[in-house]
């Protein structure tokens, strides 16, 4: 399995059925005056509760590889509503939910984007992770930060419409090395989480 965080997300929602359905069994039982089972079923549910919640604080992490950096910087011009912007793809590969904006302004089109991206549930997120922050202070500032594995070197960024309407300029830095560490779990605590899930789901009472 890959651990990106579109699978992680799905395995989460599969483990909170599963909950849901541990739940149900054991008002079953409490109902029948099974004691026994009842009380092994809500044994269950804790530990689903406990391992759900350890499932979802994980981040997805490159942890060896390169990153990037482009900022966007507003010149002139206005976007016309409603805006679609469908894709942003970062070696061909996507990288946000597609989005329309009906009403607002200049500002209003680059926070919906970087929401549609920083919300994005990745399937690649082993591979690469995009985050994107806007500055509308002294002026409007989209900036994008890339992190991702050596062999998608070097990065290629595209999108449909981002900046269709409107003038801005583009700045890129030097592509760099990075090594960083798990925010919260390693790779091998992950699985483990998800294997106790499995035996618990599997299990039942």
């Amino acid at each position: 399995m890959r651990l990106t965080a579109y699978n992680i997300a799905v395995k989460a929602l599969g483990a909170k059925r599963c909950l849901s359905d541990t739940v149900d069994r054991m008002w079953g039982y409490m109902d029948e005056g099974d004691v026994d089972q009842a009380q092994c079923a809500r044994e269950q549910a804790i530990t689903l509760d406990s391992l759900i919640n350890a499932l979802e604080g994980w981040t997805p992490v490159i942890a060896d590889g390169k990153t990037i950096t482009y900022t966007i910087t507003y010149v002139s011009g206005n976007f016309t509503f409603p805006f679609n912007i469908s894709s942003i793809t970062v070696n061909t590969m996507e990288s946000m939910n597609p989005v329309t904006i009906y009403s607002g302004d200049n500002t209003t089109v680059f926070r919906a984007v970087a929401e549609a991206i920083n919300t994005y549930l990745n399937g690649n997120s082993d591979k690469f992770i995009v985050k994107m922050s806007v500055n509308s202070i002294g002026g409007l500032v989209a900036t994008f930060v890339f992190k991702y594995t050596d062999d998608m070197s070097p990065l290629v960024f595209t999108s449909t419409s981002l900046t269709s309407g409107i003038t801005t300029t583009l700045a890129v830095t030097t592509e760099a090395d990075i090594e960083e560490s798990p925010y919260c779990l390693t790779d091998d605590q992950l699985l483990s989480i998800i294997g106790k899930i499995d035996e618990v789901c599997e299990c039942g009472c």
